[in-house]
């Protein structure tokens, strides 16, 4: 068997999907974090040092989608491996993942609620597709006892519950 064009193996699809749901919730944060950012010129190296920067309206409405829509199609393709275990997400659980790429196509399409683009029922529609109770939800478990083995955003969410507001900082915003 040999690598497909798109870096996928027969048989592999799953971990193809998997991976573009990944990508697609890297490159959101990238550009809700900065805005424009580069994409389609990005990632070719030393052949494109200065790459353009794509508008953020772009990344929503094409990039995202373009990345989620391919990786629902290569979720729901018959496959001959299964992550399982190695899946640290969802055990690999394959509906759960087409979830949350539904759920995220929901999500992305609605911060284009402000512009041109947006469309209310392709939301709701994406929505409808999604998750139907938190158990659900996409979250980074816990794979190992040993803090130094753990995911860092597990950390963050589950164990910096000591997070907390100072008196100080709690009048200086009541007042």
């Amino acid at each position: 068997d040999k690598t497909g064009p798109d870096g996928s193996e027969p048989g592999r699809t799953v971990h193809s999907g998997i991976a573009k749901v990944m990508k697609a919730y890297t490159v959101a944060r990238l550009t809700d974090i900065w805005g424009d950012i580069p994409y389609t010129q990005a990632w070719q190296g030393a052949d494109n040092r200065a790459p353009e920067y794509d508008t953020q309206e772009f990344i929503y409405t094409e990039v995202l989608q373009q990345l989620l829509d391919d990786a629902i199609a290569d979720l729901q393709t018959e496959t001959v491996y299964n992550p399982g275990t190695t899946d640290l997400i969802f055990g690999g659980d394959v509906d759960r993942w087409i979830k949350t790429a539904y759920g995220l196509k929901a999500r992305y399409l609605q911060r284009l609620s402000n512009t041109t683009h947006y469309n209310a029922a392709a939301v709701i529609a994406a929505a409808d597709n999604s998750f139907t109770n938190r158990a659900e939800e996409f979250t980074f478990r816990n794979f190992a006892e040993n803090p130094t083995g753990q995911h860092t955003w597990y950390q963050e969410s589950n164990l910096r519950k000591h997070h907390v507001f100072s008196h100080q900082v709690y009048d200086l915003l009541n007042d």
